[in-house]
């Protein structure tokens, strides 16, 4: 953790200063406040975000032995709890508990594939790592390349993106607020050319990027999946317990861990509503400014059939270079689109682990699921 955090400070000793020359000012929760206030909050934040994994990583730990001990037991349990689980409707309840704990623990590191493929350069990339525009010797820097996706990117968006499963909020916080300004600096000139309407585009599509990186991996790999199933263990351990009192180590450890995944959940949650509403005022603002293109939308063929995107891209434009365009608001409103799908589908599993949480200290057994509470005959006749 505390390599993370040198490596999240000296990064943000690169970033901080082009943030304050072309936001003005540090946010919190969208309020402008001082430097110090915002440094301690984000740096606060990122301590949590990474004692969530921590404590995801020792809950693993924990259940590999807890299983190895009473492994019959539970795996009695947990065969009746996946049978009333909405699991059981896409064919995983018959699967073993520990295999379950080996996949879980293999996503968690898988969430550093995703953001390291969009972040790499292609072989045939020569890439400047510097910081500015320009050499030394007065050329301009290759600052921009094309990862081994092909998709264009630069080393700005490319640090935001990593930042997010190193856990660094103070990186991760300067999104939308940096792109959004300088997208809304370019659509709020005068006449805006077919380079500066794919500039802007390209803000909208490397934010949504990270929107995904964000909520794809980090949330859904980490948060979502390890929520679930570290709720479903707590319950079906305290269903196998003896002692009634949650003021043990073993049992705050766990409540623990839980609500911070939880609290982190919200956390991206918001960050992604972010994301949306600043791709919606890009698509907006750009929608009202077209001038001379004789149709409303723009269709592009690509994959299979006709895609269909509204609204137009540039203003001003004729026909030959809104086309040329087309690939750009293509992709940014595809990563939208993604980016708003797996947001549903994070609140949707967070609503549902909530509910099984709370439901531990409901119902009669700790054991809740769709169906409604265990019973505890049933209960006592599995175990």
């Amino acid at each position: 953790m505390l390599a993370l955090a040198y490596l999240e400070f000296r990064c943000l000793q690169l970033t901080s200063i082009p943030y304050l020359q072309t936001v003005k000012k540090f946010k919190v929760c969208r309020c402008p406040v001082p430097f110090c206030f915002w440094f301690v909050a984000v740096t606060g934040l990122s301590q949590l975000q990474r004692l969530d994994l921590a404590t995801d990583g020792f809950f693993l730990a924990t259940m590999f032995a807890d299983h190895t001990c009473k492994g019959e037991r539970f795996d009695r349990v947990w065969h009746l709890v996946m049978k009333t689980s909405v699991f059981h409707y896409v064919g995983l309840s018959d699967l073993p508990f520990r295999a379950i704990l080996i996949v879980s623990a293999a996503l968690m590191y898988a969430q550093m594939i995703y953001p390291i493929l969009l972040t790499t350069p292609k072989s045939c990339n020569e890439v400047d790592y510097i910081i500015g525009e320009t050499m030394p010797d007065g050329d301009l820097a290759k600052n921009k390349y094309h990862n081994i996706l092909g998709e264009s990117m630069n080393l700005g968006d490319s640090l935001h993106i990593l930042s997010e499963p190193m856990g660094s909020c103070s990186l991760s916080s300067q999104k939308p607020s940096y792109p959004k300004k300088k997208t809304f600096d370019l659509l709020k000139q005068d006449s805006m050319n077919k380079k500066e309407s794919r500039q802007a585009l390209e803000y909208v599509r490397n934010t949504m990027v990270h929107g995904v990186a964000v909520i794809g991996t980090v949330a859904f790999l980490e948060n979502s999946i390890q929520t679930n199933l570290q709720v479903t263990v707590f319950a079906i351990s305290r269903s196998l317990s003896s002692d009634d009192s949650l003021w043990q180590r073993h049992w705050i450890s766990a409540m623990v861990s839980i609500c911070l995944s939880l609290a982190m959940s919200l956390e991206k949650v918001k960050c992604s509503f972010e994301y949306i509403e600043f791709a919606d005022e890009v698509f907006e603002q750009i929608q009202r400014d077209v001038e001379n293109i004789p149709n409303d939308s723009i269709r592009t063929t690509k994959g299979s059939g006709w895609l269909e995107v509204a609204p137009s891209l540039a203003k001003a434009a004729d026909s030959s270079s809104c086309c040329d365009l087309s690939d750009d608001l293509v992709l940014a409103t595809w990563y939208k689109r993604v980016l708003g799908v797996l947001t549903i589908f994070l609140i949707l599993t967070m609503v549902y682990a909530t509910v099984k949480f709370y439901m531990v200290f409901r119902c009669e057994t700790p054991l809740w699921n769709i169906t409604g509470c265990v019973s505890k005959e049933e209960l006592e006749r599995i175990i």
